[in-house]
């Protein structure tokens, strides 16, 4: 059982390409970068870490509810294996380059929370210092929507 990475991706706007795109394939990792390899279970999980950035792709609900919530207010949240898609929605943002896109995720179990922010194909990261519990508290407020008990709690654990 992996630790779950939350997520929340926000666009900056939703073109009629990219609404057409999500209609029809869902937030998949897979839909917008396909692996290349069937074969072995090892060198399938490799690849999709490679071109994904996580260990599995969005279960076909959420890449539903995912598509649907950014279709409707350009933001959504989700879970994903032991790390960010950020490979996968660098792709995204090749594929639809006037649109930005913003990741922020936090993974409270091997302590790691940060932003990506994508133009492009082009991505910029910030780590935030888990060390620093003030950081982190603002951070989980701010970027990941936590209550700032919950936030204080977890910053101090």
């Amino acid at each position: 059982m992996p630790n779950y990475c939350e997520n929340i991706l926000i666009a900056s706007h939703i073109t009629p390409e990219l609404r057409s795109f999500l209609e029809e394939n869902g937030l998949s990792f897979e839909k917008i970068a396909p692996l290349n390899t069937q074969e072995n279970t090892m060198e399938r999980l490799d690849e999709q870490v490679k071109l994904w950035g996580t260990k599995w792709d969005l279960d076909e609900a959420m890449q539903k509810e995912c598509a649907a919530s950014l279709i409707e207010s350009c933001e959504c949240r989700f879970d994903t294996a032991w790390s960010p898609p950020e490979a996968a929605i660098q792709r995204l943002s090749e594929m639809f380059p006037d649109i930005y896109f913003d990741l922020y995720y936090v993974e409270l179990g091997c302590a790691f929370a940060g932003a990506a922010y994508f133009e492009a194909g082009h991505c910029n990261q910030e780590d935030v210092d888990f060390d620093d519990k003030k950081a982190l508290a603002e951070f989980l407020v701010d970027q990941m929507n936590y209550d700032p008990a919950d936030a204080a709690e977890f910053a101090n654990y």
